[in-house]
């Protein structure tokens, strides 16, 4: 897996997407030819349950746990999502997650989600796998309406720039509209490719507390890559900077910490605690770009850690209390755990270790995926997304279009029997223990993007 990582990365132009989805280059490619027949047993099992069910309503159980769905377009009436209720009663931060990017029907559905749990269970704010300072751009369109919904959708990662985000920003803008006292958030939490506009800000902040020219800390933070000179991705970003740029970091996180009351007197709480953001930014885009091809596992758990703080930080300063809902790829939302495939601390597991039960994450798969992702060769379709005995395989037996599958206890025992194992696109393990739902979607169209692609090869 990691050699097609590096493999595919090869071939994406660093002026365009930068580093894009280092997660999206290690989970495209295993379409191995004996997945149907491993998940036959599963969907014999499945076809049986299914014999007895004569009502054929959207909302009502297909099988213990299993729902049929409306289908993707956020216009349908949501009686069919009502089951989501009990499941994520509890949770204050919701993982949405797709197993590939580029496709509008996880887009489509994602979105459509996001309207049940603003309308119907008090979700006030969506967060996305982008730069969040680059994304300021999309938060301001979305709580004033000023501006473009494409200039706002163009703040996003390429792979988000489609005519199905637009819609959902455009949504959101129209929602805030509507209920002025009552508003929808959006912001992004991802801490990729965003260099010296968080090491910019964080130098500012120092000055402010009196740290000039040639004090350590401040010469020190300007070796980190992107401050003064960019190496990455055109070249190695050398040991001695890397160590320097993180010494200075982490002397500045703990003048930060002993020093607390009077910067806070000095400056304000929610100035610290925006520094402080800007500080665990750069730490972790430093550890993630220096250790990408000499720890995978490390660069990737860097990345999801620095998300985690993001995600929860961003919501303390801005919408304290409300409801969130994240959106990124199924491996970001997961709760890592035991028989994974995916050796890889997930932002999931570390919003898990923070709110316990309070997070959840629903993931989704399909089984014929359409694409529109030229800088990894994957265009049209259909795309198998899948590995060793699938879910999407006995899902697909069923002859349904469109389902949902909550993993509780009955409806997780009945379908998948305990101790076997199965993967979710290219998640593999126990979907329980990562998982607290999955949306199933038979077919799934490509996005539609915003601006002309270059041609596959």
């Amino acid at each position: 897996m990691r050699y097609a990582a590096r493999r595919v990365r090869s071939h994406v132009p660093a002026a365009l997407l930068g580093r894009l989805c280092l997660l999206g280059a290690l989970l495209l490619l295993a379409i191995p030819s004996a997945a149907a027949a491993a998940g036959t047993e599963d969907a014999e099992r499945l076809a049986g349950l299914l014999k007895t069910v004569t009502d054929k309503s959207p909302g009502i159980p297909v099988g213990p746990g299993l729902y049929r769905l409306h289908g993707t377009s956020p216009d349908l009436p949501d009686d069919d999502l009502e089951p989501l209720r009990l499941l994520l009663r509890r949770a204050v931060f919701v993982g949405l997650g797709e197993s590939i990017h580029t496709n509008g029907g996880f887009y489509e559905m994602k979105h459509r989600l996001f309207r049940f749990l603003v309308e119907k269970m008090g979700f006030r704010a969506f967060g996305f796998e982008s730069p969040w300072v680059s994304a300021e751009v999309a938060r301001q369109y979305v709580a004033t309406c000023a501006g473009s919904s494409f200039t706002a959708v163009r703040s996003l990662f390429a792979v988000w720039q489609s005519q199905e985000t637009r819609e959902l920003l455009e949504w959101m803008c129209g929602w805030n509209q509507g209920h002025p006292g009552d508003p929808v958030h959006f912001y992004g939490f991802d801490i990729q490719n965003d260099g010296n506009r968080n090491t910019g800000p964080l130098l500012a902040f120092l000055s402010r507390l009196g740290f000039g020219e040639g004090d350590p800390i401040v010469e020190g933070i300007q070796t980190c890559d992107g401050t003064e000179v960019r190496y990455y991705p055109g070249q190695a970003y050398p040991e001695a900077l890397y160590q320097q740029c993180q010494g200075a970091l982490s002397a500045a996180e703990s003048y930060f910490d002993q020093n607390e009351p009077g910067i806070v007197a000095a400056t304000s709480t929610a100035d610290l605690a925006w520094a402080r953001i800007h500080l665990v930014s750069a730490q972790s885009w430093q550890e993630e770009i220096f250790y990408q091809d000499r720890d995978f596992d490390r660069s990737f758990a860097a990345r999801d850690r620095g998300m985690a703080y993001v995600a929860a930080a961003i919501r303390t300063l801005r919408f304290p209390n409300k409801r969130v809902a994240l959106w990124a790829h199924n491996a970001h939302i997961m709760r890592n755990g035991p028989g994974t495939n995916l050796h890889l601390n997930s932002m999931g597991t570390f919003l898990d270790q923070a709110f316990g039960r309070r997070y959840a994450s629903v993931a989704l798969t399909a089984y014929d995926t359409f694409l529109e992702w030229p800088w990894v060769n994957l265009c049209g379709g259909p795309h198998h997304i899948f590995s060793s005995n699938p879910v999407e395989v006995p899902l697909h037996a069923t002859g349904e279009e469109t389902l949902l599958l909550a993993f509780d206890p009955p409806g997780y025992k009945t379908f998948f029997p305990p101790g076997t194992t199965h993967s979710i696109g290219e998640v593999g393990g126990v979907p329980l223990r990562h998982f607290d739902a999955l949306v199933f979607l038979d077919q799934a169209p490509a996005m539609r993007p915003l601006f002309t692609l270059p041609p596959c090869p």
